[in-house]
């Protein structure tokens, strides 16, 4: 949505999706937390030793920061997003808070996608060491933000420069 928004004028319509995606993600981390701590419990009780599975360490520690990013996004990205309705949303930030939404971005698609690949890795279980899985995560977390921020740079993608509103750089 974000490099459409780039494009195009935050319109209110907009900005009530993205909170109503907003409340759905808090919703979601808080299902994520009750059936994650539900499904430890019960494998804990099958096994006393499952609670020193370094895949399940990388996975909360990874839930953790996806908890940390959805906080920032409700404090921080969506204020400045309400402030810009009426405006190409990326456009209207300065560099350091387009930053700040590109990050916030990134952490949330890689940090979603990470904890369901964790989930579904059995195979995992007590053979990587956690380190190696937050390695990965950081690379990957490297990666999207590096990317999105590619895509968000003048010619990166269609419509006006951040840098220089209304031309292009050759």
């Amino acid at each position: 949505m974000l490099p459409a928004l780039r494009r195009r004028p935050l319109a209110a319509a907009d900005l009530a999706l993205l909170e109503a995606g907003g409340r759905a993600v808090a919703a979601g981390l808080a299902l994520l937390w009750i059936s994650g701590i539900g499904l430890v419990y019960l494998a804990w009780r099958a096994d006393p030793g499952f609670l020193g599975n370094p895949k399940l360490h990388a996975k909360l520690a990874i839930v953790a920061v996806l908890t940390l990013n959805g906080l920032a996004l409700h404090a921080l990205v969506l204020p400045m997003l309400r402030a810009g309705v009426g405006r190409p949303a990326l456009d209207a930030l300065d560099p350091a808070r387009c930053a700040v939404v590109l990050g916030c971005g990134a952490v949330s698609a890689v940090s979603w996608a990470a904890a369901f690949l964790l989930g579904m890795a059995r195979e995992l279980n007590h053979v990587v060491p956690a380190a190696s899985i937050l390695q990965a995560y950081a690379l990957a977390l490297l990666l999207a933000w590096a990317g999105a921020g590619l895509l968000m740079r003048p010619g990166g993608g269609r419509g006006a420069s951040r840098v220089l509103p209304g031309r292009r750089l050759p």
